[in-house]
């Protein structure tokens, strides 16, 4: 296989959505900005298949690319990251 950077030089499409498969989590997320960054339509599908990854990096790049291309993207609630919430005002009393 060649380096993603390879694959976005030689526009590979076909390779880079192959690589959204890889077990490597970091060549995953790498396969998906080069994606977003080739603006190929095609990739659209298996773009919307890896919102699901394990990997909240990989899927943060994901939604990127997509949005890159033009899809809505609106996170699914069983794979979006936990949202911060602020302190309690117990807790804030707390500090000096």
């Amino acid at each position: 296989m060649r380096s993603v950077p390879e694959m976005i030089a030689k526009s590979d499409v076909k390779g880079l959505v192959k690589a959204l498969a890889d077990k490597n989590p970091h060549l995953r997320y790498m396969a998906a900005v080069g994606l977003g960054l080739l603006g190929d339509r095609s990739a659209v599908e298996p773009l919307m298949v890896a919102l699901s990854d394990k990997d909240h990096f990989v899927r943060n790049a994901v939604a990127e690319a997509l949005l890159r291309l033009g899809q809505s993207v609106t996170p699914d609630s069983s794979t979006a990251a936990p949202p911060m919430t602020p302190p309690n005002d117990e807790a804030a009393s707390d500090l000096p």
